[in-house]
């Protein structure tokens, strides 16, 4: 596209989509957004709101043919430890571990088995294990063929595939299932949540953060350059009214909400707009998140005291029990 600010990247195949909470086709436009992360095709994407149930949603969205381009070698989950600053890894490492604090006190049983769908680069994995959970009971799903392979040799249980299509999990086995951002990237993240739910163990718990279409940052920067967008891998973009709507159907009920912060939608929302609308490139690579630590203390700080607070923030963080 001439417009587009890659033009000589590709322009991937898209196929159009209904609303992948409610089936509904009736939907009214929400925003346009370009790959301003990785820039790793010319398309502008849209994403629409429904009529009947107001999830937000990317449509059309890209073909499966094309997942191999929007996500590409250098992902930042892939390789978290090699293009985060050291400062913000370790800032990050300790936010994990008061949140897995946080997550064992929601929990009325021990955690004998744990399985983290999207686990990256394994962080989360390691986490339960340096806490004394056996490696064998730790699993792990992931579209990298490679990080599998890494993962399966430190010991874990990693799977490669959807999550949806991998035969072998045991039913009824985890006592905790987490989805850290996952749920938004997923074409059909209602039958992923059903399939979840026939793994948990009596009085298991699954745990999903989100990004939160109704947060001050995604209000400011609604029209474009919202970071939560995370064009064009977001696909289904919630807040708390419409997810636990969706939810309750499948057998779900909401046991706690949860703000989270989102420091890195707001650097990419700074880094997007002052780079490709004020045309200010320097500045917006200085306000990229990998590497703008007093850029991330400062909203990590704000963002902190609005969880207190219970005011919205750019992520939200379900825990899920059994109806």
């Amino acid at each position: 596209m001439s417009d587009s600010p890659f033009p000589d990247a590709p322009h991937v195949a898209t196929q159009t989509v209904s609303c992948d909470l409610c089936g509904s086709a009736d939907a009214e436009s929400y925003a346009e957004s370009y790959d301003y992360e990785y820039g790793t095709c010319s398309n502008m994407w849209r994403f629409v709101r429904c009529r009947a149930c107001e999830n937000v949603y990317l449509n059309p969205r890209p073909h499966r043919d094309a997942i191999s381009t929007i996500y590409p070698p250098n992902y930042y989950s892939y390789h978290f430890d090699q293009q985060i600053h050291p400062i913000a890894r370790a800032a990050k490492a300790w936010l994990d571990r008061g949140r897995f604090r946080w997550i064992r006190r929601q929990l009325d049983v021990p955690i004998e088995a744990y399985l983290d769908v999207g686990c990256g680069n394994g962080r989360y994995l390691r986490l339960m294990a340096d806490a004394g959970l056996a490696r064998d009971h730790v699993f792990g799903i992931e579209l990298d063929e490679s990080v599998v392979r890494s993962l399966r040799a430190q010991g874990f249980n990693a799977r490669y595939g959807l999550f949806e299509e991998i035969p072998d999990l045991p039913e009824s086995f985890f006592q905790l299932v987490t989805f850290f951002g996952v749920l938004e990237h997923l074409p059909q993240p209602l039958a992923a949540l059903a399939h979840a739910r026939t793994l948990l163990a009596p009085g298991g718990i699954l745990l999903c953060e989100v990004p939160n279409i109704r947060s001050w940052n995604a209000r400011l920067f609604r029209d474009r350059y919202w970071g939560g967008y995370h064009t064009p891998r977001h696909w289904n973009l919630f807040s708390a009214e419409t997810f636990t709507r969706a939810i309750e159907p499948l057998g779900y009920r909401v046991r706690t909400l949860k703000r989270g912060t989102g420091h890195a939608f707001w650097m990419y929302s700074f880094h997007h707009y002052v780079r490709h609308h004020l045309g200010w490139d320097r500045v917006g690579r200085w306000l990229h998140p990998s590497t703008c630590i007093p850029g991330l203390a400062v909203v990590t700080a704000m963002d902190l005291v609005r969880a207190w607070l219970s005011q919205e923030t750019d992520n939200t963080i379900f825990v899920l029990e059994r109806s």
